[in-house]
């Protein structure tokens, strides 16, 4: 009967492993940071575009139950606004005001006999004037990303959050304004 005489791994063995994970872990370091800055990047994104549309639906909910509107919008100024009355059964109604200015979308609801004051809705908005080139000898247009506007029967809400990814992924934010158009054609216009 042969016995093997086994003394476990050499020194040389260990020093060969030992290379190998030295080298493989910065890699698996950088993989693994990756994957969390993509992570929160795009929670980030999600989070304005879930902020942007509650937003819109609460809008949408508010011009589907006014009467009556009324749309002021002054680009020099930055400032937007979109005014919302209400007529209840016993003609008593209320009045909501959505306004957007130094950066933020406010929302201000009145009934009657007890004012209400302006609550800060959605913050980080992109209010800066941009000025488009018009045809000669029209002069240039300007607008606000973030705004409210009629044209028409409808009113546009533009929204455009500030940008929250910076750096390495500033493609991850909302580029351009989101459009929504609500239509008003059976409403009256408060002038």
């Amino acid at each position: 009967m042969k016995l093997s005489n086994r003394k476990g791994m050499g020194i040389l063995e260990v020093v060969v492993v030992m290379g190998i994970i030295a080298v493989l872990m910065p890699i698996v370091y950088m993989i693994f940071v990756d994957g969390i800055r993509t992570c929160n990047t795009y929670r980030k994104f999600l989070y304005q575009y879930d902020k942007v549309d509650g937003v819109v639906m609460r809008i949408r909910k508010d011009i589907e139950q006014a009467a009556y509107y009324k749309v002021v919008y002054e680009p020099d100024n930055s400032r937007s606004i979109l005014v919302l009355r209400y007529h209840d059964y016993d003609d008593t109604g209320k009045e909501k005001t959505w306004k957007i200015e130094d950066e933020r979308l406010y929302v201000k609801t009145d009934l009657p006999g007890a004012p209400g004051s302006f609550e800060e809705v959605l913050g980080g908005l992109d209010t800066a004037v941009v000025s488009v080139p018009a045809a000669p000898p029209e002069p240039a247009k300007k607008y606000m990303p973030s705004r409210f506007e009629k044209i028409g029967d409808k009113v546009i809400l533009g929204v455009k959050p500030e940008a929250t990814n910076t750096r390495i992924h500033r493609n991850r934010n909302i580029e351009k304004p989101v459009i929504t158009e609500f239509s008003v054609k059976y409403k009256e216009f408060i002038s």
